[in-house]
């Protein structure tokens, strides 16, 4: 079975990044991810959801990586930590991390530069939702209280042989991504 990870947990730069492929579109609304954008905005997994991508992964006999990102940052340039601001979501992380179904791994401190984090009216800001900052393996380890196993860098797009879910995917269309999960599965 090829190795499987999710990927964007806790990252608010699914709130505040972004940006077009067509560069003519690269102003406000128009880089909005329902016109002409790529990316943003869209919600956090809920607790739910994740409960049922987590029991799939139990019934098939698999492990999951879910790749953590430490901080949510707020509009202000806030940081919250990931158990603060999803408390339901990190419990099930923990509880099922302890059950031997996950792996956690670190996705960066806060996935983007604090303070250029926000959209712009011209232009992308794609550049500032990539930060790697390996401290976040030790700050999410003490937040969640489990054993942080990789840091897994934000925007890496290197080939991996796992087989990489975004939470997006989930967001967006769920019944396609959990028939994505269930035949990577098998």
């Amino acid at each position: 079975m090829i190795p499987l990870r999710l990927d964007d947990l806790g990252a608010s730069s699914k709130q505040y990044e972004r940006w077009s492929r067509h560069r003519w579109a690269n102003v406000w609304p128009l880089h909005h991810r329902k016109l002409f954008g790529a990316w943003g905005p869209y919600r956090e997994l809920h607790a739910e959801e994740l409960e049922a991508i987590f029991e799939m992964i139990r019934d098939a006999g698999a492990v999951l990586t879910v790749a953590i990102t430490a901080y949510w940052v707020e509009r202000d340039g806030a940081c919250t930590p990931y158990t603060v601001k999803f408390p339901q979501q990190a419990a099930l992380i923990q509880w099922w991390a302890m059950q031997g179904c996950l792996q956690v791994a670190a996705h960066g401190l806060t996935h983007c530069v604090p303070g250029q984090h926000l959209p712009r009216w011209i232009g992308g800001n794609r550049t500032w939702h990539r930060e790697y900052n390996r401290v976040a393996m030790r700050h999410l380890a003490a937040d969640l209280g489990v054993p942080v196993t990789r840091y897994i860098r934000p925007g890496c797009v290197r080939p991996t042989p796992e087989h990489v879910f975004h939470d997006r995917e989930f967001v967006l269309n769920w019944e396609r991504a959990m028939g994505a999960l269930a035949a990577a599965c098998r």
